[in-house]
């Protein structure tokens, strides 16, 4: 018997998993756990949901998926340095809905 997954609980189920990879990968071993949280991160796209990890990409103000938390001084080039919740798009038939805005802290 297959139940109906509300997408609440998909997206309660992704946000864990981008903490799980944000603390695997900090750890020196957590590339064992890359192949496993990669499989379950396809197996979701599968379903129609996608992840977005913005960090490391430059800020753009004119953005709407992600709202951001400036820490570095304004008037310098600045870049996404810590997410603390991803950016979810579920994708169905060509089209991208956001499901999820994503909460970024950006500096200089």
């Amino acid at each position: 018997m297959v139940s109906t997954v509300q997408e609440s609980d998909l997206v309660h189920l992704i946000n864990q998993l981008f903490d799980l990879e944000k603390k695997a990968f900090s750890l020196a071993d957590g590339q064992n756990l890359k192949r496993p949280l990669g499989r379950i991160q396809d197996s979701l796209e599968r379903m129609g949901y996608r992840m977005e990890n913005p960090t490391g990409e430059k800020f753009e103000e004119s953005r709407t998926d992600y709202e951001a938390k400036i820490v570095g001084t304004i008037g310098q080039p600045l870049f996404v340095r810590d997410v603390i919740k991803p950016i979810i798009r579920q994708i169905s038939e060509g089209r991208t809905r956001l499901v999820q805005r994503g909460i970024v802290i950006v500096d200089s």
